[in-house]
C-alpha cells in the first residue's frame, strides 16, 4: 500500500502542484493563482513520468501499470486520484502562479507534503516532483 500512496503522490504532484485556491489571502478573478486553479480543475490522466532514479522492480511495475490509466480530479482544493488498485483523495495548494506556470504542495492523506512545480502547455500539464521516492519530471492530459 505505501507504493500505491507513494505513486498518488507523484501524480498529484503533477498535478499537484498546482493547485487550489488554499493560498489564504484575499484574491480577486485576475489574480494569477485563481486563474491557474481554475485551469487545474476537472480530470487530468497521467500521460507520462520519468523518475530521476531507477525504481525498484515492484515500484517500477506500479508505474508502468498507471501511465494512461490513472486520473486525477481536482475540485477546488481537494484531488483524488483513481486507477488500476488505487483510489486515495489529498489536497493541494498553490503558492505562486504566472505566465501559465504554477508552484505548489500536495497533501497526502496524513498530511505529509510534497513540493511540486509546472506549466501548462494546451491540454497538457508538465511537472516536476522534488521530493522522494517520486522525484522527477510527468505529463498530465486533460481527460474528456
Amino acid at each position: 500500500m505505501i507504493g500505491l500512496q507513494a505513486w498518488w503522490r507523484t501524480a498529484l504532484l503533477a498535478v499537484l502542484a498546482f493547485g487550489t485556491l488554499d493560498c489564504g489571502g484575499k484574491q480577486s478573478a485576475g489574480d494569477p493563482v485563481v486563474v491557474a486553479t481554475q485551469h487545474l480543475q476537472g480530470r487530468w490522466r497521467v500521460r507520462s513520468f520519468t523518475p530521476e532514479a531507477a525504481l525498484e522492480a515492484p515500484l517500477q511495475s506500479l508505474l508502468n501499470a498507471q501511465l494512461g490509466a490513472l486520473t486525477v480530479t481536482f475540485t477546488g482544493g481537494d484531488c483524488v486520484a483513481s486507477g488500476p488498485g488505487i483510489d486515495v483523495a489529498g489536497r493541494f495548494k498553490v503558492w505562486s502562479a504566472g505566465n501559465g506556470q504554477l508552484s505548489g504542495t500536495v497533501y497526502d492523506q496524513t498530511n505529509v507534503a510534497y513540493r511540486v512545480a509546472g506549466q501548462f502547455q494546451g491540454q497538457l500539464f508538465q511537472f516536476r516532483s522534488f521530493d522522494p521516492p517520486w522525484r522527477g519530471q510527468g505529463e498530465l492530459e486533460r481527460a474528456p
